[in-house]
């Protein structure tokens, strides 16, 4: 193998690591916003609701490596497909939902995430799958290649786990700056979600 097949090897292995944290923070948070400690009122089916949602980000985070794949190489074609389509038919799912079941109300917005989440992952694992057969400049072979492998022995390079923490700690702190406020008012109940809309 190239040292170009190693760096995108060890890069597959680092984006598949989104999945678990997806798991843990997803997970955390989902049980934090079901809890009684966020005062909620009551709306039929909101349990349902955010477990639907936090199924439809760990379905799509397994797409995130064919997403970067296609970012760093420019097929943009895939991305507007992929966002298109899934978001036409999501859309239509909800009205069809909104129209026919009314009472289902968060429910019917989660079947609609949950059509657009499938979607969006079967677009870019088929259009990686046919641009694999095809003879096009790609740094992977098959599909397969994306998934998490060793290489040489190693799962992944120190200095790019540093980096990607780095950006990861960044980012948690744009988050809290930039929307800490909400949190805090929500989480101590000092507003209603009514009041703060």
């Amino acid at each position: 193998r190239t040292s170009q097949e190693r760096k995108w090897q060890l890069t597959f292995n680092l984006l598949w690591l989104a999945l678990p944290v997806g798991v843990v923070s997803g997970s955390l948070l989902s049980l934090l916003w079901i809890s009684p400690l966020l005062q909620q009122p009551d709306i039929p089916w909101d349990k349902a609701g955010v477990i639907i949602y936090f199924i439809c980000a760990l379905i799509e985070l397994t797409s995130e490596p064919l997403w970067v794949l296609a970012q760093v190489h420019q097929h943009i074609t895939v991305k507007v497909i992929a966002e298109g389509i899934p978001q036409i038919l999501r859309c239509l799912t909800i009205a069809i939902g909104v129209v026919y079941f009314p009472e289902h109300g968060v429910l019917v917005f989660g079947c609609g995430q949950l059509v657009f989440s499938s979607l969006y992952v079967c677009v870019y694992y088929g259009y990686f799958l046919y641009q694999t057969y095809g003879h096009h400049n790609l740094p992977i072979k098959s599909i397969f290649d994306t998934f998490p492998t060793p290489y040489k022995g190693k799962w992944q390079s120190m200095a790019l786990l540093n980096v990607s923490w780095s950006f990861f700690k960044q980012s948690l702190l744009k988050q809290f700056l930039t929307d800490g406020e909400r949190y805090i008012m929500t989480i101590l109940g000092f507003l209603t979600f009514a009041e703060q809309g």
